[in-house]
């Protein structure tokens, strides 16, 4: 139902929905991650890629910060260029800081 609700909605989402929307995602898929992804363990990120996260967005503590700011991130991602972190944003950086991603997403297209 979600799903269908996310993809066929028209309408942004006010910052309180997304917030609700945010934790059903995230309550739903840590219940189904490990039977999901299972047949990704261990697997490499073999293209070119640059990770951009929030300084605020949840992900970066419960993921482990020292992970992605530190070299273990960067051997399952061998070509990774760069972890930008995005000081004042959290989760949908996009939307809170629309120039600042931007910019950070041309820079690294236009090298191809």
């Amino acid at each position: 139902m979600l799903n269908t609700f996310l993809a066929d909605s028209k309408t942004p989402l006010l910052p309180e929905e997304s917030t609700i929307i945010e934790l059903f995602l995230c309550k739903f898929h840590f219940a189904t991650d490990w039977e999901i992804s299972a047949a990704y363990h261990g697997v490499k990120v073999t293209v070119p890629s640059k990770f951009i996260i929030g300084d605020q967005d949840w992900c970066l503590e419960m993921f482990n910060k020292d992970y992605i700011l530190g070299d273990e991130f960067k051997k399952d991602v061998p070509l990774l260029e760069d972890v930008v972190v995005i000081r004042g944003a959290a989760h949908f950086i996009n939307q809170e800081k629309p120039d600042e991603i931007n910019k950070h997403i041309i820079d690294f297209l236009r090298k191809f």
